[in-house]
């Protein structure tokens, strides 16, 4: 089973939809990680790949990263000024209460 796939690369990016429990980049843990994955599938392409954000490993999700400094330059400066609209979708055993409220300072439906 494959544990991510790459859903869109140009010449400054690649997003790639990364399942749980795959860490995005290298950890103490020795397991496989998405950022290594990626640059060995990549391989024929050298040159930069960093991440321009990370989700925890127990989370699946869209992970972006950046083939260039220039770009990850852009990304983080992207993700820093809010400019990146993220959604998140949680399952949960039951439901809350209350069914809504606040999260990190930004309102979040749960």
């Amino acid at each position: 089973m494959k544990l991510y796939d790459i859903v869109f690369e140009d010449a400054a990016i690649v997003a790639a939809n990364k399942l749980a429990p795959l860490p995005v980049q290298p950890d103490k843990s020795g397991d496989r990680d998405l950022q290594s994955l990626l640059k060995a599938e990549l391989d024929s392409k050298p040159g930069f790949l960093e991440a321009a954000h990370r989700i925890d490993r127990r989370c699946s999700g869209l992970v972006i990263f950046a083939k260039t400094p220039e770009a990850l330059r852009n990304l983080e400066a992207a993700f820093r000024e809010r400019r990146v609209a993220k959604r998140y979708i949680a399952c949960l055993e039951k439901e809350p209460t209350p069914p809504e409220g606040t999260f990190g300072g930004s309102r979040t439906l749960l």
